[in-house]
């Protein structure tokens, strides 16, 4: 307890529920900005997809951490593929816009640089976290469980507690921009890095993990209907009503906690191992597509302009169908993306230039 961990890199097996996982919230995703875009989160259906797909992000941030926690090389490859990959999609939508008239030629330019245009929030974010995960990883395995956790404590809990409510305020206390922030990726990342090192998830059983995250979110959600009936009392207006849907809140945390928890130990049979790390490593794919401005705007947003009036159970069912529609025709696409870059040896090429930098710097 008092020394720091080394753990062997795990087999490919042991984190089969991760790439499982990984689908899982990536769909969620999807669905919550089915609801985000389609202007449905006031809602009933709206406000229960927000509070229980909330996490989402939190759980493909800490899955990062969970998994790199053990690499020290092959950041710069690995960041330059990424970016890559952004390009691909974000030239390629604005090009096929700009052809069609419903894109600028500003649009295009900016297409060409999506970190300093912000073309996708959660890439801008992450793409430092990217680079520094080798610091960040080495900083993790030297310190003992202790450490670790105190280190996680004093970033989560004046995080979760100041920084959620000063969100509110329009303050933003420590820059977090409601979880929409390079140093909240970066402490979920670390979070995934303390489950994976520390956590002993397999000692919980699933149905515990499945409690949490369902108390959790049904905590989240009954919050905004508490919250509004309190401050309409004392305000004469709802105010708050929300604070709990934040990326930082405590409960949203803590459902992402569980959902990793929940698969930690899942095994697969081979075959269905590969077919599941396959599908999975199209799931941030999925994310570019579907989130791509243009896509959003005249996509997502179109499909429920008229939905506002629609039955609950109506709009529930079309929801599901749009979601699933839109995740496996974005996770077909990018497998046909997969295919070409491996035609044209990106990877490889990525890997060159990672020789060659490091070569450089260290001569």
């Amino acid at each position: 307890m008092g020394h720091a961990v080394r753990i062997n890199a795990g087999t490919s097996e042991r984190f089969a529920g991760l790439d499982v996982l990984r689908l899982l919230v990536m769909w969620m995703i999807v669905l919550l900005h089915c609801v985000v875009h389609g202007n449905l989160l006031n809602l009933p259906v709206g406000s229960a997809v927000h509070a229980f797909c909330a996490c989402a992000v939190n759980v493909y941030a800490m899955i990062s951490g969970y998994l790199l926690v053990q690499k020290h090389g092959g950041v710069v490859s690995r960041s330059l593929y990424l970016w890559l990959h952004v390009l691909f999609y974000s030239v390629l939508i604005t090009l096929g816009a700009f052809v069609k008239g419903i894109a600028s030629f500003s649009d295009l330019i900016k297409s060409c640089f999506p970190i300093i245009f912000e073309q996708y929030w959660y890439f801008s974010a992450y793409f430092l976290v990217s680079l520094f995960s080798p610091f960040l990883n080495k900083a993790c395995t030297k310190m003992n469980r202790n450490q670790l956790r105190g280190l996680m404590a004093a970033l989560l809990v004046p995080c979760c507690t100041i920084g959620l409510f000063s969100s509110f305020l329009d303050i933003d206390a420590f820059s977090l921009k409601a979880g929409y922030s390079t140093l909240w990726l970066l402490i979920m990342y670390l979070l995934g890095a303390y489950l994976r090192l520390h956590g002993n998830l397999s000692s919980v059983s699933r149905l515990k993990w499945a409690a949490l995250y369902v108390c959790s979110c049904a905590v989240t959600l009954l919050s905004k209907y508490v919250i509004a009936a309190v401050t309409a009392g004392i305000f004469g207006h709802a105010a708050f009503a929300k604070l709990l849907f934040s990326y930082l809140s405590p409960t949203i945390v803590l459902a992402a906690v569980a959902l990793i928890g929940f698969v930690s130990d899942l095994q697969l049979s081979h075959a269905a191992q590969k077919f599941v790390q396959t599908l999975s490593g199209a799931t941030f794919g999925v994310y570019l597509i579907h989130d791509h401005r243009i896509i959003r705007k005249y996509g997502i947003a179109a499909l429920f302009q008229n939905d506002l009036s629609m039955p609950w159970y109506l709009l529930a069912v079309k929801l599901l169908a749009v979601s699933i529609s839109i995740f496996l025709i974005c996770m077909i696409i990018d497998l046909g993306r997969t295919y070409l870059f491996r035609l044209l040896q990106v990877k490889r090429l990525c890997k060159w230039v990672e020789n060659k930098l490091m070569h450089a710097v260290t001569r």
